[in-house]
């Protein structure tokens, strides 16, 4: 079997994330994975099922329980993947094998474009969603943070904090 380049292969971008994430190539690395899954598990997801939201606003509920079941699904997916991880491994190689059957074949050339179309679709997607939970966070909070050092330092009256007091 002769190896096709990279940007025609198998979801490349894909499993080179989960290979950084520990469930793809080397066994040993799972334990990222695990160290991951119960950081996530431990410090998102328990205080929320324990502790609830913290709230009686029913929109503070409302979002509190779908915060709950989106982040319930991300995990009960990453757990179904990693359980399964052997399923997952041999559908990638059929596909594999079924890509260097069609890629050195009659049509090759339609192939070869179909899967760079659409392996390029998928490194794309991937490189903005990175950027976007890299960057996204940061462009959320930076205007608040501006504004208010702004208006804490070009006030010209200081800010008095008063605490209520008891009445006698």
């Amino acid at each position: 079997m002769v190896a096709i380049a990279e940007e025609l292969q198998v979801m490349p971008f894909n499993l080179r994330i989960l290979e950084l994430i520990g469930l793809w190539g080397n066994r040993g690395k799972l334990y990222r994975f695990l160290l991951a899954f119960t950081y996530v598990v431990m410090v998102i997801m328990f205080p929320k099922a324990v502790l609830g939201v913290g709230s009686s606003d029913a929109t503070q509920i409302c979002k509190g329980i779908a915060e709950f079941i989106f982040e319930l699904s991300n995990l009960v997916t990453l757990g179904v993947l990693a359980a399964k991880r052997n399923t997952f491994e041999q559908v990638i190689q059929g596909l594999n094998e079924f890509f260097d059957e069609v890629a050195f074949g009659e049509d090759s050339n339609v192939c070869y474009e179909m899967i760079l179309k659409q392996n390029l679709k998928i490194k794309k997607v991937f490189k903005f969603l990175m950027f976007y939970c890299g960057y996204g966070s940061i462009a959320y909070c930076l205007p608040a943070v501006v504004i208010s050092h702004w208006r804490f330092w070009s006030s010209c009256e200081p800010i008095i904090l008063e605490l209520p007091m008891e009445q006698e």
